[in-house]
Formats: structure tokens, C-alpha cells, sequence
């Protein structure tokens, strides 16, 4: 690796940092938003303030509505956040990657072996088949083993070449 690729590397780290505890404040802000609104809803009818059950059921659409937009922009920082496919001439330290995903949908994509595991998991979160925060496993077929989420580069964790993995 090049020191402009390390540094590059490390400014993502940053922003991936950043973006994380941003997204951790903006559901801090939403689970107490929720909090609020079942409890007005336990207590039924009016509230305090005279807002109706119909209103608050408005406001219920406007939050899940505000759920799928949060959802939705979390999978495009993670795909932003994907480090550029190694170009085609790249031969060696390259590792192939295809994903099985539910539903029969297949994903391939390059990667260097130096680069962190997670990043299969991060491919396999951006296409949508599962909620960001539903969990799943991803396994290497043959032999069976989990691909851990972890900062552990491919090579590290035994996955050079080509790897098949299955999205559970």
C-alpha cells in the first residue's frame, strides 16, 4: 500500500466514525421522539394539548416514513463508504467475492486481501434485502465458516482468491 492509499484509508475511518455517531445521536433523538408518542398513545384519545388519536396516527405514518429515510441513507453511507474495486490489471492481492443473497440475488465484487472483512458484510447490507439493523450471518461455503464483521483483513481470515459466501 501506497501512503496515499494509508491516508486515504485512515480520512475514511474518520468520516465512518463520524457518520456513526452522528447516526447514534439521530436515534437516540428518535427513540425518545417514539417513546413519546407511545405514551401518548397508551393513554388514548386527547392529550394534554387536545391532539386527537387521527393526528397522532398522522404523525405514526410521518415517523415510520422518517425510519425508511433514515434506513435509506445508512445504506448509502455504507456503499459510500466501500473502497473503490481494484481496477481489472490488479492481479495479485486480490480477492473475488460473490454473496448468495435471499431471494436468489447473487453480488460480486473484487477486493483487496489487505482490506477489512467488513467491508463483505457492508456489500451485502447495501442491496437491501435485509434491514440495517435485522441481523444476519454471512458464510463461506466450503468450509463452512462464518466471515466474522471485523477489522482483520480478508487474508487474515483465511479468505484469499475467490470466496463464496451465503447471506442467512
Amino acid at each position: 500500500e501506497t501512503e496515499g492509499q494509508r491516508q486515504r484509508d485512515r480520512e475514511r475511518q474518520k468520516e465512518y466514525e463520524a457518520e456513526r455517531r452522528l447516526r447514534a445521536e439521530q436515534d437516540a433523538e428518535l427513540a425518545a421522539a417514539l417513546s413519546i408518542d407511545r405514551n401518548r398513545l397508551r393513554d388514548g384519545g386527547e392529550d394534554e394539548s387536545g391532539v386527537t388519536d387521527e393526528k397522532r396516527d398522522g404523525e405514526e405514518v410521518k415517523g415510520k416514513e422518517i425510519e425508511k429515510e433514515r434506513i435509506r441513507r445508512g445504506r448509502l453511507e455504507a456503499f459510500n463508504n466501500l473502497p473503490d474495486e481494484p481496477a481489472k490489471e490488479e492481479k495479485d492481492g486480490i480477492i473475488r467475492i460473490m454473496i448468495h443473497l435471499p431471494g436468489g440475488k447473487r453480488v460480486r465484487r473484487r477486493f483487496r486481501e489487505a482490506d477489512p472483512a467488513r467491508w463483505a458484510h457492508t456489500l451485502a447490507e447495501v442491496q437491501e434485502v435485509y434491514p440495517l439493523h435485522r441481523s444476519y450471518r454471512l458464510w463461506q461455503t466450503f468450509p463452512r465458516v462464518e466471515v466474522p464483521r471485523t477489522d482483520e483483513s480478508f487474508a487474515e481470515i483465511g479468505l484469499v482468491g475467490s470466496a463464496l459466501l451465503m447471506c442467512e
